[in-house]
């Protein structure tokens, strides 16, 4: 291994270490927060929003109150020792196998009826934009999205019927999107991954007191557009399920 890292560039050797010390970092951070915690709540991919009393991660933190953690890969926790899990706008950033590992990851650190909240844009939304009647609401969408994200088309061309081509390739490939789900593809993949008890909720909203008023994709594109695009799944891992 040193020899390795020896041979390699002096970049290399820095993202080498660097990355080290921020998995040692984060590692060091979460057992504080489990140490601390009698109630376990972790938010993936937080991004800038940050909850107290929740292990707040991210793939790349921007400050120290931020744990670095990829959900495309092991979790570096401890298995069943989570009540909840919580990630928004999150998944539709990963291929098929990294929410494979995500959902799995999730299933295997939460305790026996723990559960997971995910807000993420239903395929449902973007395909009703498709066709030739459209509601007031849904072409007000539209031409917001091409004011807002598609700058570099003519604007000649806002006005004719194929405003939802563009927009609907762009949500597609702008952003990191991966794979983007509608509630029956989602449900499916979360029973085929162990979930149980499956249900959606409105944005913000929840039974589960710990689990509401959450969202806040709703900042950056209005409340109004979030509640449009955004389906909320809640599940729980089973109390009586025996991991292998």
């Amino acid at each position: 291994m040193l020899r390795k890292i020896y041979e390699a560039s002096p970049q290399k050797i820095y993202r080498y270490f660097a990355n080290r010390n921020r998995q040692k970092s984060a590692r060091d951070f979460m057992r504080n927060y489990l140490g601390k915690h009698e109630v376990r709540k972790l938010h993936i991919g937080c991004g800038g929003n940050y909850f107290d009393t929740w292990l707040n991660t991210d793939l790349i933190p921007d400050n120290k109150n931020i744990a670095a953690l990829d959900a495309a890969k092991t979790f570096p926790l401890p298995k069943g020792s989570f009540d909840y899990v919580y990630s928004e706008h999150l998944i539709e950033h990963l291929s098929f196998p990294q929410q494979l590992n995500f959902l799995n990851e999730s299933y295997r650190i939460l305790k026996p009826g723990g559960k997971i909240r995910i807000a993420t844009p239903d395929f449902n939304f973007l395909a009703n934009l498709a066709g030739n009647t459209k509601s007031e609401f849904q072409t007000e969408y539209l031409k917001w999205n091409f004011q807002n994200f598609l700058k570099y088309i003519p604007p000649q061309l806002m006005d004719t019927a194929d405003i939802d081509v563009y927009v609907i390739n762009n949500y597609f490939r702008d952003w990191g999107h991966q794979l983007i789900h509608n509630k029956s593809s989602l449900t499916r993949l979360m029973e085929y991954c162990g979930f149980e008890n499956i249900k959606y909720e409105s944005v913000g909203k929840s039974t589960d007191l710990m689990l509401a008023g959450l969202e806040h994709h709703g900042l950056m594109i209005t409340e109004a557009y979030n509640k449009y695009e955004t389906m909320v799944i809640e599940a729980a891992k089973p109390v009586k399920k025996i991991d292998d």
